[in-house]
């Protein structure tokens, strides 16, 4: 994205809280700023604003920081995804019940507690796995196996009560964790 920022000649500006993330390197402007520190973020614009630079929007390759993007764009004015976007993209769960309430098809999905819950769906789709997405305040997030890279295990006893995990049948025929039905104790998929 800096690369083809450069190429159209625009001026980047890069956050990472990696100091030796390669991005630091290639944009004009960067600094080894943890990019979910907001207040040390808006800190960081702020500054490069008063010094007259001419930052006017925010974009970001990550799929875990939509609400992030959107709070740095409402703040500043900026063009980005509405706050409640931001939110719907971080929350498995309501994104999938806002999809399905304005008609885009879905998986099937459902709100889990407990494994009780993962088991009564589980018989009820009658499906090989299900997949647990945490929400984003649970201690551990979990990722479909499918992505073992982002997947951790945790028990559904450490699941904040507030919100419940979202549960979805997963289809992938590639996925590793169809071999057997979901264990109660796994966050992330049956091994």
């Amino acid at each position: 994205m800096l690369k083809t920022a450069r190429e159209m000649g625009l001026r980047s500006a890069c956050l990472d809280g990696n100091a030796r993330a390669p991005g630091l390197g290639a944009a004009d402007l960067a600094a080894a700023i943890d990019f979910s520190d907001l207040p040390a973020v808006f800190a960081w614009v702020d500054a490069q604003r008063a010094a007259g630079e001419s930052l006017q929007g925010v974009a970001t390759m990550g799929s875990d920081v939509p609400h992030l993007v959107a709070a740095i764009a409402a703040r500043y004015g900026w063009c980005g995804p509405s706050p409640e976007t931001g939110r719907l993209a971080t929350d498995k769960l309501a994104m999938k019940e806002r999809f399905a309430g304005m008609g885009v098809g879905v998986p099937r999905f459902g709100a889990v507690g407990d494994g009780g819950d993962v088991r009564r769906l589980w018989r009820e789709w009658n499906c090989r796995q299900v997949v647990i997405k945490l929400p984003p305040t649970a201690p551990v997030r979990a990722g479909c196996a499918c992505s073992r890279a982002t997947t951790r295990s945790t028990t559904l006893s450490t699941m904040p009560a507030a919100r419940a995990a979202a549960a979805t049948c997963c289809s992938r025929s590639t996925c590793p964790a169809r071999r057997s039905p979901p264990r109660p104790s796994s966050g992330a998929v049956a091994p």
